[in-house]
């Protein structure tokens, strides 16, 4: 499945020209491989946005309850 890593980096950090850009919607569209595994790397990236967000609120959390019990 990692066949496609590189190519799926490029298009999300926009490094494509257009006309690779319109060959990679094209191609995403009819090759179910190359679907899955941008599909999955979505997944993981949410899941990874989602991990980091619920860290985040618990170090807010914390430091909210320090700066609570001081004053």
């Amino acid at each position: 499945m990692a066949k496609y890593i590189e190519l799926i980096e490029k298009f999300e950090n926009e490094e494509l020209s257009v006309k690779e850009n319109e060959s990679f919607l094209k191609e995403l569209q009819s090759n179910s491989e190359l679907r899955k595994e941008f599909e999955l790397r979505n997944k993981i990236s949410k899941a990874i946005k989602d991990d980091n967000l619920n860290e985040l609120k618990k170090t807010l959390d914390k430091a909210q309850q320090k700066f609570d019990s001081k004053n």
